[in-house]
């Protein structure tokens, strides 16, 4: 009979303080087995079972330097500065972790792999997820987003392994707690002291860029403050969970996201529900001692005082939390084909509810056209631009603006990957439930059992806050829920240690082809970073440039970033729109078609690149790509201003008029829109439209000299109105003196001066 490693070490720690047959009364196991393995421990044995301590040892502090470190991880000059440092941290993490055990077992007697319920689910989702790449428009995406999943599953897998007692688990899920308090510290110093050590884009985000990804990480880590609390002996541990507690809590109301407010205010009752089995079933204290009570009241003290704190002083923002909180109730969606006047109007027309409503509407639109497959891993942005045809008009989506998440991750992974990843969610959950027998049982260590529901509420809270966010496309909480379930599940499966719980193979070497494998991809995957990093670099300077004008600069800049990495695609977009403006019209189109191949339905992209090839005078090409655009986004005046211009070209005059009054209304504040009516019209014989929308461009732009002349023209020769196109004409011959059209016009005035009496 082969003793588990928790039971070897239990015997190796007690060898010399008890005697073998209470060692073996201890383990539960006969006495020859135990006289058998202490033989073992002698000499050789002995010298190897130490080794392995020390290798287990090092696995552990691995696993928990990565865990403290990652939510702090930021690189500022850098695009995605935030999100893309931790995954890169937790991808090599979880690549050096699996090595690590792969190296602990070639050298171990035998390879021991312990079972679990979630195995195959598991498996099953990061195969099938891999597999999509292949399907996938934007493969890129797809792997890269595939290969955070694949690193925290194997965090999952080495977790499972190495936190094999209630002592490390706790450690692990300590430092998990003191990493979300300090980011909560550095959040609530962002708030109130207006600290910038940290880049944000949505301030107060502490490292995570944006509050709403801050929340989520404060969701994951919450429970574990309760549970901490509720285990609390000391003063000083009583204290300091609760003083860390209060900061949390302040952090989570500065970010004013609600997705988080609910997620929390649903883990508090999860926790008030488990107080009453403990205190009802269990006949444990609910909060034993007064000085909890006294801990407890000064938390909710400093929550109330910081949380009406900011840069500006004490400010009460109850009712400003009580009117986010309700807005969540308040509109519904419009009708696409309902008339305009019956449209709701105001701030409330498309609020965060409804815009949520509208993709996630549009979104079962993707399904049903793709559900058994789905579209691929993180492909939802490149398929959501053309769900609107059949869904939902989305009017948060504007030219340059595109959803690039549903804010539902259960609807975006169905979308994505189809019906087999929905399978095997439900297993995921069937394995979840199974365990709650074991988990109430009166035979499970009160201790075990409050690690394992801190764990689980934690992993409801996120499964809550994925109903309206998209925490599992980001870095941390796949990594926090996958060393979640791990303790979860290797808690509740300790009643079936001993009962062919793990698979075992004699040959170690079996191992050693696999830990060269992993060295391998963890060198190329690190080599692999680099690259993206240093291709980051670049694409943030690339962006600079494009935003500031300086478009050579951009061009250069960009041109390094697809050096570093050529799978890259908005580097293309970005190269295509500034070789655009020094009219560099090939080289652009080049790029942008790179970029419509894989992204077909950007309109900006459609837009930029319908642009390249109306200046290259190929109207036809143009055309479709438009069509496209314009059913996409039909209020959108760019676009429609372009059909005009693509329209004239292909000698259609009537539908170019038709295009440019739709951009000239869209758009009323835009002279250029105007002009392109007017001259349109004019060259039809359209000359009092004509005027209208003339007299409109000068209005907006007072120098335009062309909208100045055709008006000053339009008035004298075809309207008959010379005492109003006099001051026009006058205006257009001051702008351009010394014009090649201003000689003609001089003309004019000289024809008119002869005809007066």
């Amino acid at each position: 009979m082969a003793l588990s490693n928790k039971k070897l070490k239990y015997l190796h720690r007690q060898a010399e303080r008890k005697s073998p047959a209470e060692i073996a009364a201890d383990l539960n196991v006969p006495l020859k087995v135990v006289r058998a393995e202490l033989e073992k421990m002698q000499g050789k044995g002995e010298a190897s079972i130490n080794r392995i301590q020390r290798k287990e040892k090092i696995l552990f502090w691995m696993l928990a330097s990565f865990v403290f470190l990652a939510p702090f991880i930021v690189l500022r000059d850098f695009s995605n500065f935030a999100d893309a440092p931790k995954k890169a941290l937790i991808q090599i993490g979880g690549l050096a972790l699996f090595g690590m055990w792969l190296f602990q077992q070639s050298r171990s007697p035998r390879i021991e792999i312990r079972k679990c319920s979630i195995y195959l689910p598991l498996a099953f989702v990061i195969l099938w997820a891999f597999s999509s790449v292949f399907w996938a428009k934007d493969s890129y995406s797809a792997f890269i987003q595939w290969a955070h999943w694949a690193a925290c599953g194997l965090v999952f897998f080495v977790s499972y392994h190495i936190l094999d007692d209630s002592r490390k688990s706790n450690f692990i899920l300590g430092l998990i707690f003191a990493s979300a308090t300090l980011v909560a510290l550095l959040g609530l110093a962002q708030h109130i002291f207006e600290v910038d050590w940290v880049r944000q884009i949505a301030p107060p985000a502490a490292t995570f860029a944006n509050r709403n990804a801050a929340s989520q990480y404060v969701v994951l880590t919450f429970p574990l403050g309760l549970i901490f609390f509720l285990a609390a002996r000391r003063n000083t541990s009583i204290w300091i969970v609760s003083l860390a507690m209060a900061s949390i809590c302040a952090y989570l109301f500065h970010t004013f996201t609600r997705a988080g407010w609910l997620s929390v205010s649903g883990e508090i009752f999860l926790f008030i529900i488990y107080l009453a089995f403990r205190h009802y079933k269990l006949k444990s204290a609910l909060i034993s001692g007064g000085r909890k009570l006294i801990a407890l009241g000064t938390a909710c003290v400093v929550i109330i005082l910081l949380a009406n704190f900011s840069s500006q002083g004490w400010s009460w923002r109850g009712e400003e939390a009580l009117n986010r909180f309700s807005s969540l109730w308040k509109g519904d969606l419009p009708d696409r084909n309902a008339p305009e006047e019956t449209m709701v109007k105001g701030e409330e027309e498309y609020s965060s509810v409804l815009t949520r409503k509208t993709i996630y509407r549009n979104t079962l639109e993707i399904i049903k056209s793709h559900p058994w497959n789905g579209v691929g891993l993180d492909n939802f942005a490149v398929h959501y631009p053309a769900s609107t045809l059949s869904g939902w008009q989305d009017k948060e989506i504007g030219l340059h603006k595109h959803q690039a998440k549903t804010h539902n991750d259960y609807l975006q992974i169905t979308a994505e990957l189809g019906a087999p990843a929905v399978a095997a969610l439900i297993c995921f959950v069937i394995a979840l439930v199974r365990k709650f027998p074991v988990l109430f049982s009166r035979k499970l260590p009160e201790n075990d059992r409050d690690t394992a529901c801190a764990c689980l509420i934690g992993i409801l809270g996120l499964s809550a806050n994925a109903i309206v966010s998209f925490p599992m496309y980001l870095a941390i909480p796949p990594f926090i829920l996958a060393i979640y379930a791990a303790i979860f599940f290797r808690i509740l499966g300790q009643e079936n240690e001993g009962k062919d719980d793990k698979w075992v193979w004699e040959n170690r070497k079996m191992a050693t082809p696999g830990v060269i494998l992993i060295a391998l991809i963890l060198a190329g995957w690190i080599f692999w970073q680099y690259r993206f990093f240093r291709s980051e670099y670049y694409y943030n300077l690339q962006s600079i440039g494009l935003r500031d004008r300086y478009y050579k600069e951009s061009i250069h800049w960009g041109l390094k970033a697809q050096e570093w990495n050529p799978y890259r695609l908005d580097v293309q977009n970005y190269l295509g729109r500034a070789l655009l403006k020094i009219e560099d019209r090939k080289g652009a189109i080049e790029h942008l078609e790179r970029f419509h191949k894989s992204i077909p339905y950007a309109t900006y992209n459609l837009y930029y690149l319908a642009l390249g090839y109306k200046e290259l005078n190929e109207y036809a090409k143009a055309k479709p790509l438009l069509d496209t655009a314009i059913n996409i986004l039909p209020d959108e005046g760019r676009l429609r201003d372009l059909m005009g211009w693509v329209y004239s070209g292909l000698n259609q005059p009537e539908k170019a008029l038709e295009e440019f009054r739709l951009a000239a209304q869209l758009v009323p504040r835009k002279s250029n829109y105007h002009y392109n009516l007017g001259v349109t019209a004019f060259l039809l014989g359209r000359y009092e439209e004509a005027a209208e929308a003339l007299q409109k461009s000068v209005a907006l732009k007072d120098d335009y000299f062309l909208a100045r002349k055709y008006l000053g023209k339009t008035l004298i020769q075809h309207l008959d109105r010379p005492e109003e196109g006099i001051p026009h004409l006058k205006k257009a011959i001051e702008l351009s003196p010394d014009g090649k059209e201003t000689q003609s016009l001089r003309k004019i005035l000289e024809q008119i001066n002869k005809m007066e009496p």
